[in-house]
């Protein structure tokens, strides 16, 4: 005999979050959120606004609003996913870069005219002023959570931390 939900008896509940989907939101997620340029600020938070409930959005979140660094490859793995909630296993190839000049900020690079897609948080590969460091690898667990307004990304509670990770704490170590 089968419940109304089409699961087994004594199962556990099936999972209403697609896989794939959060693996998806997930892997774009971590891409943005590793990815930020000083000199274009509000880029970047208007970018991760799109992935977090209206009440989390925050632009420096995981970032401390200094530096440059550019997520150029990820890998989205495992997910385990219960009822309307997976976490994503997330590794993510991030490019730091270094100030080679003492210029002040510059003025973010015009957005092209016809664009394509939606705008990502990864800065251009090269930028005056900027030098691009060996990149290195960091591992990411990312909530995917099931809202009335679809997927969206769970960044945990609203508390702030007494300190925000520095670029080098993120390299070294990651985001949990």
């Amino acid at each position: 005999m089968r419940p109304a939900t089409g699961s087994p008896v004594g199962a556990a509940p099936q999972s209403l979050v697609d896989p794939a989907e959060a693996s998806a939101l997930a892997g774009a997620f971590a891409a943005d959120l590793l990815s930020w340029d000083e000199d274009d600020v509000d880029r970047r938070a208007r970018v991760l606004a799109a992935y977090l409930p209206a009440t989390a959005a925050d632009g420096l979140l995981g970032w401390t609003g200094t530096g440059r660094q550019r997520a150029d490859l990820v890998l989205p793995g495992r997910v385990r996913a219960d009822a309307d909630r997976a976490v994503v296993d997330v590794r993510v190839r991030v490019v730091p870069y270094r100030r080679v000049d003492a210029r002040g900020t510059a003025a973010p690079e015009p957005e092209p005219d016809d664009p394509i897609g939606a705008p990502a948080g990864a800065p251009a590969p090269a930028a005056r002023g900027w030098r691009g460091l060996a990149a290195r690898w960091v591992r990411l667990e990312v909530a995917v959570a099931l809202t009335d307004d679809g997927l969206v990304v769970d960044a945990g509670p609203a508390a702030e931390p007494a300190r925000r990770p520095s670029p080098a704490d993120l390299a070294r170590g990651g985001v949990r």
